[in-house]
């Protein structure tokens, strides 16, 4: 025991219980007293002057146990845990030392202290009687990790990439666990899922590092997809792109190129879905184009159409028509007709004259 009184003073250290003396030294010129060692526990300090005279007993404690290391943990910005009760709990710097932050573990022994930057700490207990627990390291990591970069899925499994050594957890809209994986050292994971799950679920892929803090990818099984309402188009036309499989709320972008237009962005829908329309310009170059869909998440999808020329309007054929029997004979006779009709009349006659004449001979013949 330590401490200061009348110089000259004789100071006893007695038990309290019996006024047994355990210890008794003469203060200095100074009044300083130095008295031990004692063993644990309550004792009482009297100083007796010269002329035997003594001062009022003085209540000390010695305890020289050094209470159990605090357990703690980092959640978020605060470390929080468990020490012995009404033992002073500091943070401190785990390279240069320096408190940080301190605070007294409550009647049941828990405390929280905080907010502390990122970085390494000791957490020390330190009770009533000056005396230090070791120190328990913790580190404070706030920086979630990035969120993992997730291939598309055929509902089989989830294979993508992440922050090394970090925890992910595939889980289905509601929250239901479908499969954990670790990311390996090479930053690559794969999640098998069973029994597998249809085209259009969303899932969540969850990264979780080795502080708590968690990223969250959205992916949608059997990834987006484009439908165009037209394989071939002319100019001043109208070609309508419908992307299915997007995430819902997820910026879309479209584009059309070879020649790059823009025709902008959209919101897609609860279901995924999310259309454009793209007026064909007059002078659009024919031939291959290519439609484009971007999802800020999902990733990019594509489909070709063709423009091609405008109709041409075929001439209309002239062909004679020739009517029907029952129309020729309501037909008034023009006079083309009548000179037809004369010349067939004129050569028949002609004809009968001759085969008249051809059997007259014979019969000459036949009688002579």
């Amino acid at each position: 025991m330590t401490g200061e009184t009348e110089p000259g003073a004789k100071v006893e250290v007695r038990d309290p219980g019996t006024g047994e003396v355990v210890c008794e030294t003469v203060a200095d010129e100074n009044g300083v007293f130095s008295c031990g060692p004692v063993d644990d526990g309550s004792f009482e300090v009297v100083v007796i002057d010269e002329a035997g005279n003594e001062s009022d007993p003085l209540p000390v404690t010695v305890d020289t146990t050094v209470p159990e290391a605090p357990t703690a943990v980092a959640v978020g910005d605060s470390v929080e845990g468990s020490a012995e009760p009404g033992t002073t709990v500091e943070i401190r710097d785990a390279e240069t030392g320096e408190v940080v932050c301190s605070v007294v573990a409550d009647e049941n022994g828990q405390f929280s202290c905080g907010p502390v930057g990122d970085g390494n700490y000791d957490v020390v207990a330190i009770d009533p009687a000056g005396n230090e627990s070791a120190p328990s390291p913790v580190t404070v990591d706030t920086v979630a990790p990035e969120a993992p970069s997730v291939d598309h899925t055929d509902g089989n499994g989830v294979s993508g990439t992440g922050e090394p050594g970090s925890k992910i957890t595939v889980k289905d809209e509601d929250g239901n666990v479908l499969c954990e994986s670790i990311v390996d050292a090479d930053g690559n994971f794969t999640c098998e899922i069973s029994p597998t799950v249809p085209d259009g679920t969303l899932l969540q892929v969850i990264s979780t590092d080795e502080a708590g803090n968690e990223s969250i990818t959205w992916v949608r099984v059997g990834g987006p997809a484009i439908a165009l309402s037209a394989n071939e188009v002319r100019p001043t036309e109208q070609l309508t792109i419908t992307g299915t499989g997007f995430l819902p709320e997820e910026t879309v972008s479209a584009e059309v190129h070879s020649q790059p237009v823009s025709l902008g962005s959209a919101a897609a829908d609860a279901e995924g879905t999310v259309v454009f329309t793209f007026d064909v310009p007059a002078d659009f170059a024919l031939g291959a184009h290519t439609a484009l869909l971007n999802g800020a998440q999902s990733g990019q999808v594509s489909a070709e159409f063709t423009v091609v020329a405008p109709d041409q309007p075929l001439p209309t054929p002239e062909h004679p028509q020739v009517p029907k029997a029952e129309e020729r004979a309501s037909l008034p006779i023009t006079g083309g007709q009548i000179s037809g009709l004369l010349l067939a009349a004129g050569a028949l006659m002609v004809g009968g004259l001759l085969l008249l004449r051809r059997r007259a001979k014979e019969q000459e013949e036949t009688t002579a």
